[in-house]
């Protein structure tokens, strides 16, 4: 997250809707998990389970018009939201055929 000379937070990318389920590993273990939005640099998803911040994770998931995407990634801050966990997660080096498919899908507006 980036912060303006005014102190307003900005993002580095544009993010979209993408409320479609995703695939988190973790320590070890496979969980699922509703993701929220999603940009070419993370993802915001609800989990039943709390995981570690700062801690590298494996998230596996598809965009749409796209293909299968699986990328490694740190979680970056968590939070509770009515019961549920909100956890905010940065991609670790992208490739660029995913970066492009995850682009394409924020810049679709339909």
């Amino acid at each position: 997250m980036l912060v303006n000379t005014q102190g307003i937070e900005s993002r580095k990318f544009p993010r979209k809707d993408y409320n479609r389920p995703v695939g988190i590993l973790f320590s070890g273990f496979y969980q699922k998990a509703e993701a929220i939005e999603i940009s070419e640099g993370g993802m915001s998803f609800r989990i039943d389970v709390v995981l570690t911040v700062d801690r590298e994770c494996v998230m596996t998931f598809k965009v749409p018009k796209g293909k299968l995407v699986c990328l490694r990634a740190v979680v970056k801050h968590m939070k509770k939201d009515r019961g549920q966990l909100i956890v905010g997660v940065a991609f670790k080096e992208v490739p660029f055929s995913n970066k492009r498919q995850i682009r394409n899908f924020i810049a679709d507006r339909s």
